[in-house]
């Protein structure tokens, strides 16, 4: 039986936009989807994607794209402080939302866009990617199953490349990388962030730190630590040092990325092809970001009702995240309020 086409559009044509254009374009004979539309703030980039990516429609402006008749759905992957305004102009449009992580970077949009998604009664997802990639999900899993006893403990260290991070220093590091471990944190606890505790370097002249740490008190408990730099030596050979240590009564887990599992020697030096995010193999986007994409056209397929209930969650997220911010910028600890 041939599939109803899901015609779909992607808004924000960074380096992770591209990502999506290209595992979006290599689900089409699966899942029936088509990419029916692309926008970008710069003209001749919507331009050139959509030609190199055989979509029909290009814009400049989000709103013309949102009021396109010929779309359903929309990957939101714009800069942070964006996600709000083209979340929102998509929703009350009727498009389904996939938006990039962070949620937003206030508490004010998060709750415009939670807010805009029931209204709509459009499916709403935001894209926490490790909630799809297989190392983390078999850690979700045993902690979910009892194996590691009582949750004591999570810590985790995010280190890139210097002038990969640079493109990221719009926003804070807290927003940026952290955010994918703090989703993490609050996945395997089920639990809110009590308290925090944070620091900030600036070790390269720039608008934002490049290194910031926080602790963490969750109310079941749970201690936890983030670790976020981005002073990875160019010529190193590493693109991601990332790891993940989960400490419980009775057992441990451990994800560590820098030990990568994929090592290339050549003429010209050793290369980490990174395997688990996006990588790029038989010419499309695979891996976790893929098995993201699929659950949400899963959704979009399947006649339930869109679910909202995880929305609080991802909202204390941005709680926690501004919280840590403060406490760096006033050096003192930060009690979440209780309604966040």
């Amino acid at each position: 039986m041939q599939l109803q086409p899901l015609r779909f559009g992607v808004v924000g044509l960074g380096v992770f936009g591209e990502a999506h254009l290209s595992c979006l374009r290599g689900l089409r004979a699966a899942t029936g989807i088509e990419l029916a539309a692309v926008c970008s703030h710069t003209a001749e980039r919507a331009r050139s994607l959509a030609q190199e990516y055989g979509v029909p429609r290009w814009y400049t402006e989000v709103a013309a794209l949102a009021q396109d008749p010929e779309l359903d759905a929309v990957c939101v992957t714009t800069a942070e402080h964006e996600h709000a305004a083209a979340t929102i102009a998509c929703l009350q449009a009727g498009k389904h939302v996939l938006v990039e992580k962070p949620l937003a970077t206030t508490l004010t949009d998060a709750d415009a866009m939670i807010a805009a998604a029931v209204q709509s009664g459009q499916h709403f997802l935001v894209g926490h990617v490790l909630r799809f990639e297989v190392l983390y999900t078999t850690v979700q899993e045993r902690v979910a199953a009892g194996d590691l006893g009582e949750l004591v403990a999570i810590a985790c260290r995010r280190n890139r490349l210097t002038q990969e991070m640079v493109r990221y220093r719009r926003v804070h590091p807290f927003f940026t990388a952290s955010s994918h471990d703090l989703d993490v944190m609050l996945w395997l606890t089920q639990s809110r962030v009590r308290r925090v505790r944070a620091f900030t370097r600036t070790v390269r002249p720039g608008p934002t730190p490049d290194l910031a740490w926080g602790m963490l008190d969750f109310h079941s408990g749970v201690l936890g630590s983030l670790e976020t730099v981005g002073l990875a030596p160019e010529q190193g050979g590493l693109k991601v040092d990332d790891a993940l240590n989960v400490i419980g009564s009775r057992g441990s887990a451990r994800i560590d990325l820098t030990r990568a599992p994929l090592l290339v020697w050549t003429e010209d030096g050793m290369t980490v092809p990174g395997v688990s995010y996006v990588p790029h193999t038989r010419g499309a986007v695979r891996g976790a970001l893929r098995e993201e994409l699929l659950h949400f056209i899963g959704r979009l397929r399947s006649s339930a009702a869109p679910d909202y209930r995880g929305l609080a969650e991802v909202r204390h997220g941005v709680a926690v995240t501004l919280a840590l911010i403060q406490s760096a910028e006033e050096d003192r600890d930060v009690v979440l309020a209780e309604e966040d």
